[in-house]
């Protein structure tokens, strides 16, 4: 019931797309997290500016709030399916830990995400690190096991 309360009282339409990535990118990184999965769907749009948009003066959001908004699809599991083609663009960054966060993100979807089974074949393939390809082969198998 408290939980109810809590998400009725979050006020998307007075917080910008600035406000979430700084506090995604402060000390109460995990509260923002939670609050902006609890929007469910709703928080795609936020989290694809954080990830693909730029600040005012024109440079991308840094590491930390797009990380955060990751780890927010994540969170949202299957609701996330409406950014798969976001975490599929993802995978072709140079960022390991991005890279690897949006793995899991896929992979929290489930059965739904069987449309980036060959991106994620191919990050099996992955020389540079030994975590890309062990979660990929996860996401890989979270996918597959309800097909």
């Amino acid at each position: 019931m408290k939980e109810k309360y809590f998400v009725q009282n979050i006020k998307i339409t007075n917080k910008d797309v600035k406000y979430w990535s700084e506090q995604l990118n402060s000390n109460s990184k995990e509260k923002t997290t939670y609050e902006l999965a609890v929007l469910g769907v709703n928080a795609i749009p936020i989290v694809e500016e954080i990830l693909f948009g730029k600040t005012k003066w024109g440079f991308p959001y840094n590491h930390q709030a797009r990380r955060g908004a990751i780890i927010v699809l994540r969170h949202l599991g299957s609701l996330a399916f409406p950014a798969i083609k976001t975490l599929m663009k993802l995978l072709q960054e140079d960022n390991e830990t991005i890279c690897i966060e949006a793995i899991q993100a896929i992979g929290s979807i489930g059965k739904d995400a069987k449309e980036a089974l060959p991106i994620l074949e191919s990050c099996c393939k992955h020389t540079y690190s030994n975590s890309i390809p062990n979660e990929a082969i996860k996401a890989i198998e979270k996918i597959k096991v309800n097909l």
